[in-house]
This record gives structure tokens, C-alpha cells and sequence, in this order.
């Protein structure tokens, strides 16, 4: 029988000594106490008062994978509440990239965020466009995404944060132009998630009323279908076909995704509590298939109610049980087969209360279409919860837990130690696939800092109730054998002392790169989900990452060390950007000369610019006096390939970024 593959499997209570158990099969687990594990509940008290760590916001840093450019910053830091829409288009060698994007200074969970909508930032093989001030619809909007292209355009779908229409943003061009894609009465829907192929467009939403059905599924999916790029609609909002409440009971906020490709579409939905479901199309959704890839042992299950996590016949009241999170991702690749990847967590419901109790085991799973349902036992391929610090303990700080006094600071609405997957496959023979996620790190807490001047962590930024937390990378995993075989785990981002969180990929790439949207910014968890305020400077950075896939299957990928390894930045204030003007490094990586476009807000007396090693060696330094306005060219021809730092000082501050010379 073919299986289902778990790309790896996690167990973290409090601090738990791994053993070595890769071919463990997990379906049911055996029941266990709140004693025996370290447990995080929905029931706690959201008022907190506690000291506040405080520090500039870091403006740019190097990495050792790839290129890292802040393509945007927001003070709205919630992205998504389940699976993240498609937020990253690659065609070439430019890149777009969106996110859900506020301004709003001064802000708390409670704040409005009047100026809420789309960010963008656009990639044209040399630069960047100036980070946005603003958003680019003239409304509020809520979570969106890319729909792909079409004839040459770009479309960006979200929701009017008002009337629940679906807005489309069309760039043609450098042009943007806003539309009403559809009216959503009655549903006033939400969180649209879109796929286009051809003259095709399908849409996915939920609604604003939790009470809404469809199929009788509670908080129910409605489909649009196009066949004219959403000028006309023959299908406007139909309950989804095949998915019914035979199995499941309510379908999620933002918990489906969806993908085209020539006649095919796939649709992917699995909420907590529920099957991951499949519904396909090889026809442009005329006749539909549902498969069910995992299965939730228990039928029209009420994960908001008092249902109990009990297995119908099991001997046991009550089991802890694995469920999906609500985040996963697909994507049909160049032949039409498609690829899902999602998470899967362990809850436990005894019935006492609408709560649950979800525990630190974690597993990422792997389905293509290749492959048959899901059976009872899953072959496990690696483990989550890797000895970073090489002291025998996988540690996970104590306050991922909820208490009286605070939120889980550093939990999202997909719980997991390791959620948010992204699946990419390549244009390739034969092809790879790559899923990118996030992933809580061993020793990176805030109670952890190295760079720290005094006692306690003063370099990260949160309320010191919450000390403790473990920081979380983007990780990637690949395979290029359809899941026969994978590489390592490869930290991506790998930044010390940094949370990086909701990446986004492209659904297929044909070049040699790709690039990895997320957000990042120096404190764990999100405003929007805890109790904790953040300083009046921070914003929040959205982060473009271009990697070599090359360099993810043979180098990184092979590397046993890959998920550990961290590049650990000084953040402290004598190292952070707070130069007054704007700075743009071009090109990089670059094998003769790098440019340095420097723009300042007031006139310098004297500008360095230096760069240096690694070690700390420089190898180049040059001074210029009287600086307003200048393009300075740095020759690098005569360097080693490999990283360096480049560091512009004016009277007013300093700007730091990796330079790579190829």
C-alpha cells in the first residue's frame, strides 16, 4: 500500500530528550494527563501587565543563504489565520511579492487599522521598488493574495473590510486598477483564496457569519468560477461540490487553498477536528473528484463544542488524537500531478469545556497524487526537535503555554511548533519539490541573548512576563523523487534572536532561484493574538529571501546540521541601521563591482564607506566628505568569492548589508 510520508515528527514538553525512533508509526496516541505533558489551553486571561524590553528596529542584515531584501514593513503583523494565501509570483528573474500591510502607529490588538489593505513590492531582475507607504487599494481590505497572471497582468484579490465584496487589484504594467470582482450578497465573504489557468478563474471564500453553512458544514466554503477572468461567473458563490458534512463539521477560517493548472484545479481544505480533503477537477471544474488524503477518526466533529476526542470503538473515554492545524498548501507541478503539504498536531478534548489542550508534538505531512488515502499508520522520515545547543535537551520555553497572566505569546491560530507550510514545485526534469514552513528553534529564546550588555534579554523586544519564548526560522525540505527521498532540513532564514513567520512561495519556478516571503521582526507571536504592546519605532519587516535551489539539494540539504544552523546577529544598538536617508546596494550578489546608491535627508560631513569579512577583517574602506546625494562604486573584483559586510557611517547613523561577491 502506498503511504502518505510524514516529513518529520516533533514531541516537545517543556524540555524533552529525544531518542532516535524514525520509523515510529503515529495514528492514535495513548491518552495522557495534563501531568504528563506541558498543555496549552484557549481558555486564558488576556490582561497583562508587565515591563517593557525596548530597541530600535534592525533595518538590514546579511544572510549566509541566498539574498535577504525588507521589500516592506507592517504594523498589522496578523497574515492569516489558517492557510496562507499565494503571496509571492515569479516569472523570470522578477519577482513580486504581497502581504496584508497597515501604518497605523501607536497601535495595540484593539487598534482599528483604518489604513489596513495590500502591501506590494516588485522585484525587476536588478532592484527593488521603495518600500510602500501605503496600501494599494482605496479601501480597507482584509487578508489577499495573488490569483497568478493573466495576459501579462498581475492580480490581487482581497476583501472589502466593509462590505465583504471580493476587490481585485489588476497591474498592467506599472498600472494599477481596482475593481468589484463580485457582489458576496448573501454570504459576505472573506479570505479569498484564487487560482487562474487560461481564461479561468476560481475563487474560494468563506463568510463573515460563522452560522453560514454550505452543504450543511458550518463556516462554510462557496466557489466562483470564471471562464472569462471574472468578467462573468458560472458558478457565483456555490456551496463547494463534493464537500459535504458527511465528515466534517465546520470548515476553518482561511483553512482551504487552491490551485490551477491547463484543465486541472485542486482544492484543498482541513480544519482541526476534520479530514484533509481533496476536491479535484481535470476539466476545469465541470465534474469534480473528492479524495480523502488523512483522515479524522471521528465524524462531524464539533472542535469548538464539548465533542470529546474519543475514536468510535476505542476502549478508552478519551484519547489525545492528531489533527491538521488548519494551515496546508497545494500545487499541481508541470505534469499535472499535484503536491499538498500540511501540518498535524496532537489535541486532546475531554469534554468539561469548549477548550482543548494541544501538545508539542508536531509532524509535517507530504501527499502527492500519486499516492492512495492516507492509512491508520503513517511512516515517520525524521523527527522535529533538533539538539541545536548540543546540551541533550530539546527545549521549549515554558511560556508557549498558556496562563493567568498572558496568552501564549508565541502560539498562532495554526498551534503547531512547526505550521504554516508553502509548497513550490520546479519546471524541471525530473522535478523537485520544496516545502518551506516554520519551525520553533532549540536555545533561540528570549531568555537566551548572547549580545545582551546587562543581566536579562535586553535586545529583544516584549513584555518580560513572557520571557522565555522560543524564537521561530523558516525551514525548508525537499525532495526530487516525489517523496521517496528527502534532503535535509535547511534552516532558510536562520537568524538568531528573530521570529520568522508565514512564508509564501510561488506555486512552480522555472529559473535556477526561488524566493521565500515572511515576516519577521524581533519578538515572538503577533500583536493582533497577545496581550503584549509594542515599541512606537517597530514595524514589522517583510522579508524577501532569494536562495539557490541548486545550493537547497546539493550543499545545504546535505548538511546534518542544516536545521540548527543560525547566523547570530549582534542586535544591539550599536550595530542597528539609524542612518537618516535611504540606501540602495546593487547588484547583489555581484562578481566585479557593487553600487552604492546613498540618498540622505541632511548633508554628512564625512561618509564611510567599509567592508569587511566574516572575521571582521576589512578589506576595503573609503571616505567621502560633504555627502548629500551619492553613487559610489566598491570594486570586489579582486575579493574571494563568498559573504561580506558592507557598512555605510554618515554623522547621523549607520546602515549594515551582507554583499556577496559571486
Amino acid at each position: 500500500m502506498k503511504r502518505l510520508f510524514l516529513l518529520f515528527l516533533g514531541t516537545a514538553c517543556g524540555s524533552v530528550m529525544f531518542g532516535q525512533d524514525v520509523n515510529r508509526k503515529i495514528g492514535t496516541a495513548p491518552a495522557r494527563t495534563a501531568a504528563q505533558d506541558k498543555v496549552s489551553t484557549t481558555s486564558v486571561n488576556s490582561n497583562v501587565v508587565a515591563s517593557k524590553k525596548t530597541r530600535q528596529a534592525l533595518e538590514s542584515f546579511w544572510t549566509a543563504k541566498g539574498t535577504k531584501e525588507v521589500v516592506g514593513r507592517t504594523t498589522y503583523d496578523l497574515q492569516t489565520n489558517g492557510a496562507i494565501q499565494r503571496r509571492v509570483l515569479q516569472s523570470g528573474n522578477t519577482i513580486s511579492c504581497g502581504w496584508t500591510h497597515s501604518t497605523e502607529a501607536a497601535v495595540d490588538e484593539t487598534a482599528p487599522f483604518n489604513d489596513r489593505g495590500s502591501g506590494y513590492n516588485y522585484f525587476d531582475g536588478t532592484n527593488w521598488l521603495a518600500q510602500p507607504t501605503s496600501r494599494l487599494e482605496n479601501l480597507r481590505t482584509g487578508f489577499g493574495g495573488f490569483a497568478g497572471t493573466n495576459a501579462g497582468s498581475e492580480l490581487y484579490l482581497s476583501h472589502d473590510g466593509n462590505g465583504y465584496n471580493i476587490i481585485q487589484m489588476k497591474k498592467t504594467g506599472s498600472t494599477w486598477a481596482q475593481s468589484t470582482l463580485f457582489n458576496t450578497t448573501p454570504h459576505t465573504a472573506l479570505w479569498p483564496h484564487a487560482a487562474t489557468s487560461g481564461n479561468y478563474m476560481y475563487v474560494l471564500t468563506t463568510s463573515s457569519d460563522s452560522n453560514i453553512h454550505s452543504n450543511g458544514i458550518r463556516l462554510g466554503v462557496f466557489l466562483s468560477r470564471s471562464n472569462d477572468n471574472g468578467q462573468t461567473w458560472i458558478d457565483n458563490q456555490i456551496p463547494v461540490p463534493l464537500l459535504d458534512s458527511s465528515n466534517m463539521y465546520r470548515a476553518g477560517a482561511n483553512s482551504y487553498s487552491i490551485s490551477a493548472s491547463g484543465n486541472n484545479v485542486a482544492m484543498l481544505f482541513g480544519d482541526m477536528g476534520g479530514d484533509v480533503t481533496l476536491i479535484s477537477s481535470t476539466d476545469n471544474g465541470n465534474t469534480w473528484t473528492k479524495t480523502i488524503i488523512w483522515n479524522w477518526p471521528i465524524d462531524f466533529y464539533n472542535f469548538a463544542g464539548t465533542d470529546v476526542t474519543k475514536v468510535p470503538g476505542s476502549p478508552n473515554a478519551v484519547d489525545t488524537l492528531w489533527t491538521v492545524d488548519g494551515s496546508h498548501s497545494v500545487t499541481f507541478d508541470k505534469d499535472g500531478k499535484i503536491h499538498a503539504a500540511f501540518p498535524l498536531v496532537r489535541v486532546f478534548k475531554d469534554g468539561s469545556s469548549t477548550g482543548y489542550r494541544f501538545f508539542f508534538n508536531a509532524a509535517m505531512a507530504y501527499w502527492n497524487s500519486d499516492m492512495s488515502s492516507v492509512p491508520d499508520s503513517i511512516l515517520v522520515l525524521d523527527q522535529f526537535g533538533r539538539d541545536c545547543d548540543g546540551d541533550g535537551v530539546v527545549g521549549i520555553g515554558d511560556n508557549y503555554v498558556g496562563t493567568n497572566t498572558g496568552d501564549p505569546d508565541c502560539a498562532y491560530n495554526s498551534i503547531g511548533t512547526l505550521t504554516m507550510p508553502t509548497i513550490t514545485t520546479t519546471n524541471t526534469t525530473p522535478v523537485k519539490v520544496m516545502v518551506a514552513y516554520t519551525s520553533l528553534i532549540d536555545s533561540d529564546t528570549t531568555t537566551t541573548d548572547p549580545f545582551s550588555s546587562g543581566p536579562g534579554p535586553n535586545n529583544w523586544e516584549g513584555a518580560s512576563a513572557f520571557d522565555g519564548q522560543n524564537f521561530r526560522d523558516v525551514m525548508m525540505i525537499g525532495s526530487s523523487d516525489f517523496g521517496a527521498t528527502w534532503t535535509e532540513i535547511v534552516n532558510i532564514s536562520g537568524t538568531g534572536h528573530f521570529e520568522e513567520v508565514y512564508p509564501s512561495t510561488a506555486e512552480n519556478v522555472s529559473g535556477s532561484k526561488l524566493a521565500i516571503l515572511y515576516q519577521a521582526d524581533n519578538e515572538p507571536g503577533t500583536l493582533m493574538q497577545n496581550d503584549d504592546s509594542p515599541d512606537p519605532y517597530w514595524k514589522n519587516m517583510m522579508i524577501c529571501q532569494v536562495v539557490s535551489i541548486d545550493s537547497f539539494f546539493n550543499t545545504w540539504g546535505k548538511d546534518t546540521n542544516s536545521a540548527c544552523a543560525q547566523i547570530q546577529l549582534p542586535l544591539s544598538t550599536s550595530n542597528i541601521a539609524t542612518l537618516n536617508g535611504t540606501v540602495g546596494v546593487y547588484p547583489n550578489p555581484s562578481t566585479d563591482v557593487v553600487y552604492v546608491d546613498l540618498k540622505l535627508n541632511a548633508t554628512s560631513k564625512q561618509v564611510t564607506f567599509q567592508v569587511t569579512d566574516l572575521t571582521g577583517r576589512v578589506v576595503y574602506s573609503e571616505k567621502a566628505t560633504n555627502v548629500t546625494n551619492l553613487k559610489k562604486a566598491i570594486n570586489v573584483a579582486s575579493l574571494n568569492s563568498g559573504n561580506y559586510i558592507l557598512q555605510v557611517i554618515s554623522d547621523s547613523g549607520k546602515y549594515t548589508e551582507k554583499i556577496t561577491k559571486e
